[in-house]
């Protein structure tokens, strides 16, 4: 079941604040998504122990779990071989603002991963969402795709070919990275070298001034 989902459904039967719907959730999923005054995280199972309604001591072990890091992160994230729960963790786990979509055509037969319910989901958890296409390679152009000298050839392709005409979304990547603070980069293969998303970060490293070092969750 799709925490989400499973929160919502929880919270018409309880306030949204209540010790009981976070019990609930901690009862229902090894993570949870608890509401914390400043939004929406997915913390740890912290109350796996406990079977009557959290107190001051489990309390302050939600907030403890609250993510806090606040400085400018880039990170990428791929969906290939998880779900939208898992997905949608990782980006809590780091603190994500923004979720960048470079995929060329932002379909996907994975349940919550193409654009309409994907930035769906990440507004039900307080991450904005954003397309740009113009990043993305087309599909006709990774068909054969191997071996790693067959991705290899691609990367060199795209960064020759295709990168240094997309320097107005590079621009725009570093526009959106000052405001949100915490961006992702995502597209589907869970490797990031055989996918171009690691050729966008790199390039926001080379060309952006204060692009922090890209991360890869």
């Amino acid at each position: 079941m799709i925490l989400t989902r499973l929160s919502l459904s929880l919270s018409f039967l309880m306030p949204l604040d209540s010790a009981e719907l976070s019990l609930a959730l901690w009862q229902k999923v090894p993570e949870c998504i608890v509401f914390f005054p400043d939004g929406v995280r997915v913390v740890e199972r912290v109350l796996q122990a406990f079977t009557v309604l959290p107190g001051e001591t489990e309390r302050k072990a939600v907030r403890d779990a609250a993510p806090r890091e606040n400085g400018m992160g880039l990170f990428t994230i791929g969906y290939e071989g998880d779900s939208i729960d898992g997905y949608l963790n990782r980006l809590i786990r780091n603190n994500v603002h923004l979720l960048c979509d470079v995929r060329k055509n932002p379909l996907s037969r994975k349940t919550g991963f193409s654009k309409r319910q994907l930035a769906g989901y990440c507004e039900k958890v307080g991450i904005a969402y954003r397309h740009l296409p113009e990043l993305g390679i087309p599909g006709s152009r990774r068909r054969e795709l191997n071996s790693r000298e067959d991705y290899d050839a691609l990367f060199e392709e795209y960064e020759r070919e295709d990168l240094p005409l997309a320097g107005n979304a590079i621009e725009e990547l570093g526009r959106l990275l000052k405001e949100h603070k915490r961006i992702a980069l995502t597209c589907f293969e869970k490797d990031h070298e055989c996918c171009h998303r690691h050729c966008v970060a790199e390039a926001m490293e080379r060309t952006l001034p204060d692009c922090p070092e890209s991360m890869h969750i």
